[in-house]
């Protein structure tokens, strides 16, 4: 419990080390486990798993329209 005056602190977690997270959630450990493995709640795992797969969908979709551009490009010329 918290002591009165003392404000909560957020921790925070560079991108390795959500990386790591990630990578035990894919490799078949759960969330439930990791989470009190390393001291971190469950819904902030599956949040940094969302944006992760954000993330990859984003740069999946500009990949595509960089193909469907130079495509583009090599039809007008």
């Amino acid at each position: 419990m918290q002591q009165p005056g003392k404000a909560k602190t957020r921790r925070k977690y560079d991108a390795d080390f959500k990386n790591e997270v990630i990578k035990m959630l894919t490799n078949g450990q759960t969330a439930a486990y990791i989470s009190k493995a390393l001291g971190i709640s469950e819904n902030l795992i599956y949040r940094w798993k969302n944006q992760n797969q954000g993330v990859k969908k984003a740069n999946g979709e500009q990949h595509g329209l960089a193909l469907e551009n130079q495509q583009l490009k090599d039809r007008v010329r």
